[in-house]
């Protein structure tokens, strides 16, 4: 047979005109900036261009999209009216509480960015990176003052949310500017009387300290600032600044190591507080980190009778968040984030909330007795249930629910066993379809391997640290695969032998984890001197198919991707394909049970370097191995085959390409939105797809972000042919032994029973004609077509239905 084999009849058939298609691109990931509120409209914004907007006190979210990959730096009320700015020279405003928005491009000069902004007595300030512009409450350009001073040096503030030049104050007629964490300029509203003025210069008991500016709000209608001395971290105090700020400022040392932010409200400063949980052993402290809170709660101080006191209740972290910071540069980045960068915010007398980085979400609606965690997303998208449920892995994992409107962090269940319940290198996460599945990974500060076990599709997870684990790092490790009555993987690792003559060694492990009960498993050491294990495809029991890479231990330049087959669990092998291949970078995607297509990337040194990329299909039903796809001279380590939208396409590294019928040819896929798209990770299921992406929009410029975004291919909304509507879904049981049904939709006015074309295997011979597939719950355009397929023998058949232009196949895998 030629290479129109079982996945690419299915192609044959289901291919459609996808000229038409709209691909909707919005991002997984958003760090919010700030929050803002009118009665019971709240706006909560920040970065990727994005906004989550509620007319209901915060109770339920809408994401909206301000401007494409718009950084919305601050928004402020002022008479019922919202002023915002956006980081790359724009202005914004709303006069409908945030439901909509005017966009105005700053054109005067050429701007690098809007950095601070403040409104009031009619008058709208901005700072940019080297001046300050007035602008009048119609967005158009008054006037501004540049001074060398101002420059703001982006190096410097590059880590730091806190950093005193991202502020600016008008008030009384007055410009307070910081120039830096230790001192400001004053500034009359028409830019006279400058004057700089040192903060320890503010009040004569700072006079020998060193103290710096840590972030601003307005108390009783007076400046405040928060600052804090240098050598002594812990120690939060206030200055309060008189009409004029020229004269001395009100000094309120605050006993605080609580708070971690603050907000002015109803002349009290109130901030999130936390308790460390420290136990006094260091060594237990440092293995379960010292810098994550046990427990949060609301603090107020009350200015007129000057004291400080737990407001509400104490909310336990079951999620462990705190201020986490991995390498935010290395491939192990996950989650770095402060948890409270903003916040408390009060909406009403009852209703606070705080936001910070990765969508992180945390409310009270009866000012703070309890708090709801509502979103927190941490690491990088892993599982696609459906277009509204999905997995992220990261320290720890998140899970949403509403399509990635909201995260609810992973949940600890016990910690007992755990010697460290987070991860800083993760080998495999694996959630079934029935919800159940785990972590595996190497925790940080520890040498032991944990497994995290789930019963609720990652929801909670419950940690096991056991001595059985391979104490050392795991570089990679297989899939999951379903061998009988039990999942099995194999981890990899690469040792060093105690002679430095001899070549590298791989030493493998077979997990075996009982299927009902995980916590149940076995393992087992591979003699694996030569082979690297990469991926598991089972048949049954007894029959199962590996690939390997196969390393010759006295010429390690010498490797061959193998493929293996065995029928009696493991006993005896056939090596089916040897294939000369360089690739330490190899990528799999399972169709359906008996195809895996594999890509590959290859660097060789051979008369200087050369790059080879690679797409392979090996068809268990054929037992060949067809190479599909072959580029020389060009590095894309992150090629991918995706199957997205009832197409094949190639996504990689400044790469997207669509397969024809039979997958010889690929060729550029018509409409995509933008140009020049690349793709360095990608998940998919249906027509849902996550991936890494960037292209000349969407520029990887936010380390913190790692430019994840979900993108959707929307219905067809014009076509150049006349439109027929015709809709078919997955068959079930699937696959089947007797009677298999699937779902169809259609336009109304066309009798669909004449459009069913029959059943075709895999040679796109007739097996079954229209007449012995049954028609039933119909009405005039929806139904279920019904097929008994008891007669068949086992293999890949597909109901094919066509009418008009529109032709389409449900694939159905008969096994016996």
């Amino acid at each position: 047979m030629n290479k129109k084999s079982l996945y690419l009849i299915l192609i044959a058939f289901s291919v459609i005109s996808i000229t038409a298609k709209n691909y909707k691109i919005t991002p997984v990931n958003i760090d919010f900036n700030g929050v803002i509120s009118i009665d019971d409209n709240v706006v909560i914004y920040g970065s990727n261009g994005y906004y989550y907007y509620s007319e209901d006190g915060a109770k339920t979210w809408e994401e909206r999209k301000i401007l494409e990959q718009a950084n919305v730096k601050k928004i402020l009320e002022y008479n019922n009216d919202l002023y915002g700015i956006i980081e790359d020279g724009y202005l914004i405003k709303s006069t409908d509480k945030g439901n909509s928005w005017i966009v105005k491009k700053y054109d005067k000069d050429s701007i690098d960015k809007f950095i601070a902004m403040d409104v009031d007595n009619e008058k709208f300030f901005v700072r940019s990176i080297d001046k300050i512009i007035e602008f009048n409450l119609d967005l158009e350009y008054e006037s501004h003052f540049s001074d060398s001073i101002l420059f703001y040096s982006e190096f410097q503030g590059k880590h730091n949310p806190l950093y005193a030049r991202e502020f600016l104050s008008y008030h009384n007629n007055k410009l307070f500017i910081p120039l830096t964490d230790r001192n400001f300029m004053l500034l009359s509203d028409d830019y006279q009387y400058k004057k700089i003025k040192k903060i320890s210069e503010c009040n004569s008991a700072l006079t020998d300290k060193k103290p710096f500016l840590t972030g601003l709000d307005y108390l009783n209608d007076s400046l405040m600032v928060k600052i804090e001395i240098a050598g002594k971290v812990e120690q939060y105090i206030f200055l309060i600044g008189n009409g004029n700020y020229e004269e001395n400022w009100k000094l309120i040392p605050l006993d605080s190591s609580l708070f971690i932010n603050f907000n002015a409200y109803d002349n009290s400063i109130y901030g999130i507080g936390r308790d460390l949980g420290l136990t006094g052993d260091f060594d237990k402290d440092w293995k379960f980190h010292f810098g994550i809170p046990k427990t949060t709660y609301l603090n107020k101080y009350d200015l007129a009778k000057d004291t400080l006191e737990i407001v509400g209740n104490k909310y336990y972290s079951y999620y462990k968040l705190g201020t986490v910071q991995t390498d935010e540069i290395g491939a192990n980045y996950s989650g770095y984030y402060d948890m409270y960068d903003i916040g408390p915010y009060f909406i009403n007398d009852s209703t606070i909330i705080c936001v910070g980085r990765s969508k992180f979400i945390f409310i009270s609606y009866d000012m703070g007795k309890n708090w709801e965690l509502q979103s927190f997303i941490d690491g990088t998208p892993n599982i696609i249930f459906d277009d509204n449920n999905y997995v992220n892995s990261g320290i720890l994992s998140s899970y949403t629910s509403n399509g990635g409107m909201t995260y609810t962090p992973q949940k600890i269940v016990d910690t007992t066993a755990c010697h460290y319940c987070r991860f800083t290198y993760h080998h495999l996460t694996f959630i079934s379809p029935e919800g159940k599945g785990f972590y595996f990974g190497i925790p940080e500060f520890d040498n032991y391997s944990n497994i995290g076990f789930t019963q609720d599709s990652g929801k909670t997870f419950e940690f096991k640290s056991t001595l059985d684990f391979y104490s050392k790092t795991f570089k990679f490790g297989t899939n999951f695969a379903l061998i009988g009555d039990e999942y099995v993987t194999v981890q990899n690792r690469l040792t060093t032998p105690s002679n430095p003559q001899l070549p590298y060694k791989w030493v493998s492990m077979m997990f075996k984890f009982n299927k009902d009960d995980f916590s149940q498993y076995t393992r087992e050491f591979l003699d694996t001197s030569k082979y690297k294990y990469y991926y598991i495809f089972p048949k049954d029991k007894n029959s199962f198919t590996e690939v390997l890479q196969f390393i010759e231990p006295n010429h390690p330049d010498d490797q061959y991707l193998e493929i293996r087959t065995t029928t009696d669990n493991g006993e005896t092998w056939e090596t089916n394909h040897k294939i000369k291949n360089y690739s330490n970078v190899y990528k799999f995607y399972e169709h359906n049970k008996d195809s895996l297509f594999i890509t590959s990337y290859e660097l060789t040194y051979y008369s200087g370097i050369d790059y080879m990329n690679r797409v392979y299909l090996y068809d268990r039903t054929r037992n060949e191995l067809d190479t599909l796809f072959i580029e020389d001279d060009v590095e894309r380590s992150n090629l991918q085959v995706v199957y997205f939208d009832n197409n094949f396409y190639l996504m990689g590294e400044n790469l997207l390409k669509i397969g024809n019928s039979d997958l010889t040819e690929w060729s550029d896929v018509p409409n995509w939105p933008t140009e020049n798209p690349s793709f360095k990770e990608v998940i998919f299921n249906d027509n849902v797809l996550i991936a890494k992406y960037n292209d000349e929009i969407r520029v990887e410029k936010n380390f913190n972000l790692n430019n994840y975004y979900k993108i959707v291919a929307d219905e067809i909304t014009s076509v150049e042919v006349p439109k027929v509507v015709l809709r078919t879904y997955s068959a079930y049981p699937n696959p089947a032994t007797n009677i298999v049904k699937a779902e169809l939709y259609w336009e109304s006015g066309f009798d669909i029973k004449e459009s069913i074309k029959g059943v075709y295997d895999i040679n796109a011979k007739l097996v079954a004609n229209r007449n012995e597939i049954k028609l039933i719950n119909s009405d005039n355009y929806a139904g279920t077509i019904e097929w008994n397929c008891s007669s068949h023998q086992s293999g890949l058949y597909f109901i094919v239905i066509e009418h008009g232009n529109n032709r389409q196949s449900i694939p159905i895998m008969i096994v016996k």
